[in-house]
């Protein structure tokens, strides 16, 4: 079950998932997302205590983005699971982690799309 909460910094909208990112989630996942844009000029996405993501979450995040950029908003991803760095179909050099957002990896800092 996917959980996330909702909080502002000054422009800055800071969404935090907790739980599994699949299929049966997307109600919750495009809750979460789409309320986001509509409070903040720069989203904050961190995934640091979600335990699973299948296929569907690179669809959604892919279409959020366009959306996202087509309001002129900025899009921040923190702290994807490690094992998506490296797995197929999701390999670092040609995937969404790297074509989509721009990963934080072993930084403070986040790193904007």
């Amino acid at each position: 079950m996917l959980k996330f909460s909702f909080e502002m910094f000054n422009n800055t909208g800071v969404i935090r998932f907790e739980g599994e990112i699949t299929y049966h989630s997307a109600t919750v996942l495009k809750e979460a997302l789409y309320m986001s844009l509509d409070n903040s000029d720069h989203v904050l996405l961190d995934f640091s205590k979600v335990s699973m993501i299948d296929s569907f979450f690179f669809e959604q995040m892919r279409k959020f983005k366009e959306v996202a950029q087509n309001l002129k908003k900025r899009m921040t991803v923190m702290n994807l699971p490690p094992y998506l760095n490296d797995s197929p179909p999701v390999k670092t050099d040609d995937s969404f982690i790297k074509n989509v957002c721009r990963l934080v990896e072993k930084s403070p800092q986040p790193a904007e799309v």
